[in-house]
């Protein structure tokens, strides 16, 4: 049988890690998994970044910015390739992407795309000034 704690209840020596952002259904169906990000692409560094496995949509918290009792904003990327916007969802052309996201050799970002049998590795991104 497991215990819960009441409110109040000093829960600090269990070494707990609070939640810091929610990810809600009215906003999308499902993540998969996320990670804080330690490669080598600099615009990457210090995020949280996650996928939508039912949209395939990726989204990132900014990990500098979490404080503890604090909910963090969840952002979106914008994805492109050859300068083109582009999602998931468009290239599988299905009810549910099915996309994973994994981390791969050396903190490397990579997407299952489950339905296509495929495995895309991020080699190369840019900030875009909005």
């Amino acid at each position: 049988m497991y215990s819960f704690f009441r409110n109040g209840q000093d829960e600090s020596k269990y070494h707990f890690v609070h939640q810091v952002a929610q990810y809600d259904h009215d906003e999308g169906n499902a993540i998969s998994f996320g990670y804080a990000y330690e490669g080598d692409i600099e615009v990457l560094k210090n995020k949280y970044i996650f996928d939508d496995i039912v949209s395939g949509r990726v989204f990132y918290v900014n990990t500098q910015e979490i404080e503890l009792g604090r909910q963090d904003q969840i952002l979106e990327f914008d994805l492109s390739f050859n300068g083109v916007l582009f999602t998931f969802k468009k290239i599988i052309v299905n009810v549910k992407t099915d996309l994973r996201f994994g981390l791969g050799a050396i903190s490397s970002i990579t997407f299952l795309l489950k339905l296509m049998g495929k495995i895309l590795k991020l080699i190369w991104c840019k900030a875009i000034k909005s």
